[in-house]
């Protein structure tokens, strides 16, 4: 923490300023925001010196309860033994409502820490994160991680509309963003938001081509370099691979395969009453009903399942 944002928050307490009084007045001087929020939730925290001397003196004033309480005790059995005409019934001494009692201030005490660090968002991140100040009026929404926990991207609300937070990256406001995601190595993400009715697949930092709905959410690549999706505009259809668009002939499309090298992009396509196996854009009619998405057994060999009459085959093709 820095000595003088440490000083500066010792000397704004001792002179009676608020959490937040302090906090905004350092983030209008130009101190991040989360920044100020983990010096506030370390300076706020109790120094293991005052835990000890506490400590120290519950146990004494512990201790000194005990023993009055045991001598009231062993006066109050005597009373009762030596005088048996008075009937009168011996003290019943527990420290179960001083148990209750410290769990409960135990409990107190926690639910202020649990309170400090829901304040303070340093708590729950690595001190290896890059710590980036949200402005106050974004309302956050959703968090998606990196697989290497290095990087989070936000969703977050504005004034009605929703942006993508990414370190210093602030998207333009769409209606809505849904379906983020980072590739296995983090070194990409997508999101899909919607605008004027309109989908837009973003890569990165690119948003991609207006279309009107997605047939096939967007997914990366066997490398996480490629991102491939599937999208309607008008009476079209377009498979659209790293933002480049190949029309789709067929009514519907099934479930989008790739092999193992990223070198084919298969998937099973129907027509009227036909069924296509498709391979890079080159088609082969299918005899029988699919019964299965097709997969690539190796870079150079796609198998499906089909029923025929009344036999359910396995049929695998080399590809060329």
């Amino acid at each position: 923490m820095d000595q003088r944002l440490s000083e500066y928050i010792s000397q704004a307490k001792a002179g009676g300023m608020t959490g937040n009084q302090i906090k905004n007045e350092l983030v209008k001087a130009g101190w991040l925001a989360l920044e100020v929020e983990a010096a506030l939730a370390k300076s706020s925290s109790i120094h293991p010196d005052r835990v000890k001397s506490k400590l120290s003196i519950f146990l004494k004033k512990f201790f000194i309860v005990f023993f009055i309480l045991s001598m009231l005790g062993g006066a109050a059995y005597g009373f009762w033994y030596l005088d048996q005409k008075i009937n009168r019934e011996r003290p019943n001494v527990s420290f179960e409502d001083q148990t209750t009692t410290d769990s409960q201030g135990s409990s107190a005490s926690s639910s202020q820490q649990n309170s400090l660090l829901e304040d303070s968002a340093v708590s729950s991140i690595s001190t290896s994160t890059k710590l980036v100040a949200i402005p106050a009026e974004y309302q956050l929404k959703e968090a998606h991680f990196s697989s290497d926990g290095k990087k989070v991207l936000w969703v977050a609300d504005k004034g009605g509309q929703e942006f993508i937070l990414l370190n210093e990256l602030r998207s333009e406001g769409y209606d809505a963003v849904s379906n983020c995601q980072f590739n296995n190595s983090g070194s990409h993400f997508s999101c899909v938001a919607t605008k004027d009715k309109k989908k837009i697949v973003i890569f990165d930092t690119n948003p991609g081509k207006q279309y009107d709905s997605l047939i096939k959410e967007p997914f990366f690549s066997a490398d996480g370099e490629g991102l491939i999706y599937a999208a309607t505009l008008g009476a079209n259809k377009f498979l659209v691979l790293d933002g480049e668009e190949s029309p789709i002939p067929y009514d519907s499309i099934g479930e989008l395969v790739i092999s193992p090298d990223f070198s084919r992009l298969a998937y099973i396509g129907t027509r009227g009453k036909d069924k296509f196996l498709v391979i890079n854009g080159e088609e082969k009619k299918i005899e029988g009903i699919p019964y299965s998405d097709p997969v690539f057994i190796s870079n150079n060999k796609i198998g499906y399942g089909v029923r025929l009459d009344n036999d359910l085959l396995w049929k695998e093709i080399e590809v060329k």
